[in-house]
């Protein structure tokens, strides 16, 4: 079993860690502006049909969400997350219930 204290600075949000500096948020920015650039005008990674690629993509982005990630700087981002949320019928149900799981580990962990 991993070690919570160990999570805490890996996932320091996620586990009731403090927010991270803009330091420590530039490796994550960087990412979701070259991911911006790489979308431009495309519906998903590769063209009109979800592919692994973004099913990768989208774990990543579901981890976001989890830790509450204000991803309204990146709209094209945005609008790729719910296209690919919405595409994928099975996701809501597979994901809803843990997303919830991981917000309340979060607030737990922020109240002590």
């Amino acid at each position: 079993m991993a070690d919570v204290n160990t999570e805490k600075r890996r996932y320091p949000v996620i586990f009731g860690g403090p927010q991270p500096d803009s330091e420590q948020e530039k490796p994550l920015v960087r990412a979701l502006e070259l991911l911006t650039g790489f979308l431009g005008d495309s519906k998903f990674l590769f063209g009109d049909d979800v592919t692994l690629a973004d099913i990768s993509i989208l774990a990543t982005l579901t981890v976001t969400e989890c830790a509450d990630y204000d991803l309204s700087r990146f709209p094209i981002i945005l609008d790729y997350y719910e296209r690919l949320k919405t595409s994928l019928p099975y996701y809501n149900e597979i994901n809803d219930l843990g997303i919830q799981q991981m917000r309340g580990i979060r607030s737990q962990s922020n109240s002590k």
